[in-house]
């Protein structure tokens, strides 16, 4: 019988911030790493081409479409011989290093096909000092056998998933790094809000809601982060701590791209309007005073109404959120 291999596929845009850790992690333990590369304009080709077990590619979509990249990845993935267990993770996201030492990780490859891994998710606060986790377990690997993916364009299941083959982890975590830069976090959910208006017309505010969920973590979900998840890697010489922060971020790049192509009003019930866009056009040569706030007085409440109540979460709120969302609808 073949050995199992053990392959991860990740899709990238601009991860230069973290690409360089990611892969030497995942050089670690993973036997082939593939990139799936949508038109970077970051150093990500020439960051790839330092690691060996790379199979680096460029996915040529235009548009952002999830189960698109999925299955591009999938069917790279199937092109190199023998059974594979895949790892489906972004270029922020770690395998707990502790696990790679454990009997749960040396078991996976005996696992029947087509069944999916399912992990607890670690989100690290800035610091590395503190995370929280969703209190359920995510897919994110599966041994491979051959099912056709179907996932959605956004938010999707980034593997087949067998509901009668699961197979849920206890001692293997994976983390996500996303947190840790909080502007770059702030600028990509902007991005997100852009992209729903666009593609899905949700409700301002109840997106808005969806995408400041991190704000609203109780105090006792928020545990102390274990060193233990990142010491093999750091004892490997790897930085897992520094965060190289970028100012202007590629996301806002592309909200900006959005005002262009649609104009501002188009998302002035959007809570988009907390950065000033006329000077984050200007950061990067894009100078237009069209990027100017198109609020008026009442969306300027709404949105104040719902910074200030981001941490919160009740029926009051959501009872003047309803009373809100109204005014938009008429004003609008």
């Amino acid at each position: 019988m073949s050995k199992v291999k053990i392959v991860c596929v990740t899709p990238v845009k601009n991860e230069e911030w973290i690409l360089d850790r990611f892969l030497s992690c995942t050089s670690l333990w993973a036997d082939h790493i593939i990139i799936a590369d949508q038109n970077s304009n970051d150093n990500t080709p020439e960051i790839c081409k330092k690691y060996q077990k790379v199979i680096y590619f460029q996915n040529l979509i235009e548009n952002y479409d999830e189960e698109a990249r999925q299955k591009l990845l999938l069917n790279k993935a199937r092109e190199i011989p023998g059974p594979k267990l895949i790892f489906a993770l972004d270029a922020d996201e770690f395998i707990t290093s502790n696990s790679l030492q454990t009997n749960e990780w040396n078991e996976l490859k005996n696992l029947s096909p087509g069944t999916s891994l399912h992990l607890k998710w670690i989100n690290v606060y800035p610091g590395f000092k503190k995370y929280w986790s969703p209190n359920f377990n995510l897919p994110f690997a599966f041994i491979d056998d051959g099912t056709v993916h179907s996932g959605n364009k956004i938010h999707s299941a980034r593997i087949p998933i067998n509901e009668k083959l699961l197979k849920y982890s206890n001692d293997i975590k994976v983390l996500h790094f996303q947190y840790t830069d909080w502007e770059r976090m702030k600028s990509k959910h902007r991005w997100y809000l852009c992209y729903e208006k666009i593609n899905i017309k949700n409700k301002p505010i109840g997106n808005y809601r969806i995408y400041s969920h991190m704000y609203r973590i109780k105090k006792s979900d928020k545990k102390m982060f274990n060193p233990d998840w990142i010491d093999y890697y750091e004892n490997n010489g790897i930085n897992m701590k520094t965060v190289n922060v970028d100012q202007t971020y590629w996301w806002d790049k592309e909200v900006l791209n959005y005002l262009d192509k649609h104009g501002n009003e188009y998302f002035k019930n959007e809570k988009i309007w907390g950065i000033d866009w006329v000077a984050t056009g200007k950061k990067i040569n894009r100078i237009s005073e069209s990027y100017k706030d198109p609020r008026g007085i009442i969306l300027k409440l709404v949105h104040f109404w719902l910074e200030n109540t981001k941490k919160y979460e009740n029926r009051y709120i959501n009872k003047i959120d309803t009373l809100f969302a109204g005014l938009i609808n008429k004003f609008s």
